[in-house]
């Protein structure tokens, strides 16, 4: 669950902080980066989430 709080926050970030503040825009570029981060992150967090559902329904 870490990562999808992770996930969470540079989602966020990615869609609020670029509005704010154009120099952080220009290094980010538009909050993409971190939209991108937040997605990887996303699906990491799904995937390890199912892993470990798959190791407790072998051992039940």
């Amino acid at each position: 669950m870490k990562f999808g709080l992770l996930a969470l926050c540079f989602l966020l970030l990615g869609y609020w902080l670029p509005q704010w503040t154009p120099l952080w825009q220009a290094l980010v570029g538009g909050g993409t980066t971190l939209v991108t981060l937040g997605v990887t992150f996303y699906y990491i967090d799904t995937r390890v989430f199912a892993e470990r559902l798959a190791e407790l329904e072998t051992f039940s």
